[in-house]
């Protein structure tokens, strides 16, 4: 087993082996988890500003690494600092996220010290084997979290990163996770569409990425209940005609970039890629 790090000690910016102190891990594995666990915002937001402190305090990523036994701390402010809140008033959003994740079963224990000044957690062995699997993982940037506000946002800042290391990133996802009613003839792509695109338009802009987005409609679901994301972005090898190929369920496409989005039909689709490559990438606002 690896020799595991006192949490008191002075964070060393090399101590994982990846410089950039921003950086941390999760694997598919415990994103799929994550996903499913009904967090709200406050809690994924938690979740990961631990998952970054416990990240930068370990020796290694991998799977056997033990964790000190009384866990790890950190002053609140750090924390917040971390997630772009540091002017909040006092650690409501904390203490919000904290009461998400003591139901989560991912920590052995989770709370404040300190007259609330200090968070203190240790996360369940199984759950940090899971978070640190080896077989497929993304690295994230935690120069993105105070960017981060919804649901959809921490769904596709987790799921982007698994993928954009590939030569041609992309990632599907099922909507009805998303697509709770809001009331009458609202399901599916109507209750999902504004959350959706605002999420991604935020990460296109955060990650400097141009996303090609195709909306199925499978049957599991009235109307469109599938949304499937390929990107963009400098040195991937997509060709247009590779962004192009759609299924026969596409039911409408969009091009999202951090300025915002293009509704296109599906029949017109390859020539307006072409145009969009021949401007260089750079979207016209509709």
């Amino acid at each position: 087993m690896t020799p595991l790090v006192s949490p008191n000690s002075p964070l060393h910016p090399f101590a994982t082996g990846i410089a950039a102190t921003d950086m941390y891990r999760m694997s598919r594995s415990f994103v799929t988890h994550v996903h499913g666990l009904g967090l709200g915002p406050d809690g994924h937001r938690l979740l990961h500003a631990l998952v970054h402190a416990t990240c930068r305090d370990l020796p290694a990523w991998s799977p056997d690494m033990r964790q000190p036994e009384d866990g790890c701390r950190r002053p609140c402010l750090a924390l917040r600092r971390v997630l772009g809140r540091e002017a909040a008033n006092g650690n409501r959003g904390l203490a919000a996220g904290a009461q998400q994740l003591l139901a989560s079963g991912l920590f052995d224990l989770l709370g404040a010290t300190h007259r609330n000044s200090w968070l203190h957690w240790r996360f369940t062995d199984p759950a940090l084997a899971l978070l640190l699997d080896e077989r497929r993982y993304g690295l994230l940037d935690a120069r993105h979290l105070p960017g981060l506000r919804s649901q959809m946002d921490f769904f596709l800042h987790a799921e982007v990163a698994l993928v954009r290391r590939m030569r041609r990133p992309a990632f599907a996802f099922d909507l009805s996770p998303h697509a709770a009613p809001g009331g009458p003839g609202r399901r599916g792509w109507s209750a999902a569409r504004t959350p959706v695109l605002q999420a991604l338009r935020r990460c296109a802009a955060a990650q400097g990425m141009t996303m090609i987005v195709a909306l199925e409609g499978t049957g599991y679901l009235p109307g469109i209940d599938q949304v499937d994301v390929r990107i963009r972005r400098p040195g991937s090898a997509w060709t247009v005609r590779e962004l192009a190929r759609i299924r026969p369920t596409t039911r409408r496409c969009l091009v999202v970039d951090g300025t915002g989005h293009t509704e296109i039909p599906p029949r017109d689709l390859a020539p307006a890629l072409q145009a969009l490559e021949g401007a260089g990438w750079r979207r016209q606002a509709a």
